[in-house]
């Protein structure tokens, strides 16, 4: 299918928080922009997405993001980890969260301390979803350093709440719209050209790209011309990490919520994407029975 130019103030590609976020924004000023937000998916959310469907629609469970945050003082004990982060400036070269604690962790003699400050490392590596000696101690500074706790979850799940924001706010959106190609012309006062997979044609002052780090890297869209070297290498020097959910349905279980909801992240995470779902299962199961003695088979479950 093939259509017309169509003409815009600004185009935002994803249609995840980010980009609502910033269509929002768009919405405060007086004279409202004439913008639109394309979704190479079915849905709106991002990587927020809600699966209503593999348990039942009472027990909806968050593929994606989940929490809600804000950003308490930190722990004590954390704090005083900190301490030798800080002293690598930025004029140093950076270095690992691993190392940057190293010293001052191995000094720690008594082991309901150092149990204690294992969790909290340990919490590090869940929430940033990758291994302390991968996580540069630099960058940790620069977002806070603090440990971000959850504040709230949402039972009818955070992408229906975020589908609500879009309902609610009339968000001029387009959905299953796949960007290919941006051509940015040479002289500025040209506007910029965006194609999508199914030939499909817009023009715009201004685009704004919101679409998942990974999806960049991989050169999912193509820039006409090539982005310039700063940008680019922004992009191949970030990193992220991996997270997935491992979600257990009991049809007999003393809680009043059948589902239980795990979180493995990093190094682990990557192992275990190597397994069957069924040695996955069994693994958790065999750690479950030591705890909860007996302990009845799962019958249903869902993996990320």
């Amino acid at each position: 299918m093939t259509t017309s130019n169509s003409s815009y103030d600004l185009i935002i590609i994803d249609c995840g928080p980010a980009g609502i976020a910033a269509a929002l924004e768009l919405q405060k000023y007086q004279s409202i922009p004439n913008f639109l937000i394309v979704e190479a998916r079915n849905r709106v959310g991002g990587r927020t997405y809600t699966d209503i469907h593999t348990f039942d629609s009472n027990q909806p469970v968050d593929l994606g993001a989940r929490w809600i945050h804000h950003i308490p003082q930190a722990k004590r004990i954390v704090e005083e980890l900190r301490v030798n982060i800080k002293e690598y400036s930025s004029d140093k070269v950076d270095t690992c969260m691993l190392d940057a604690i190293r010293d001052k962790y191995e000094k720690i003699q008594d082991e309901q301390m150092r149990r204690l400050v294992d969790m909290n490392l340990a919490y590090i590596e869940h929430y940033e979803a990758s291994n302390l000696n991968e996580l540069s101690a630099k960058s940790y500074l620069k977002s806070n350093g603090g440990i971000e706790t959850c504040d709230l979850t949402l039972s009818i799940g955070l992408c229906s709440f975020i589908e609500q924001i879009v309902k609610r706010n009339n968000l001029p959106s387009q959905l299953n719209t796949i960007v290919t190609n941006i051509v940015i012309a040479i002289d500025k006062n040209d506007p910029i050209r965006i194609t999508t997979q199914d030939n499909r044609h817009y023009l715009s002052k201004y685009v704004l790209i919101t679409i998942p780090l990974d999806c960049l890297k991989a050169f999912s869209i193509k820039f006409i011309s090539a982005l310039p070297d700063w940008k680019q290498n922004a992009i191949d020097k970030m990193g992220f990490g991996l997270l997935n959910k491992i979600f257990i349905h009991f049809f007999q279980c003393h809680s009043h919520d059948q589902v239980l909801t795990l979180f493995v992240g990093g190094n682990l995470a990557g192992k275990l994407e190597q397994e069957t779902d069924e040695e996955i299962i069994e693994q958790i199961f065999q750690c479950l029975k030591r705890i909860y003695s007996p302990i009845p088979k799962p019958t249903k479950w869902l993996i990320t």
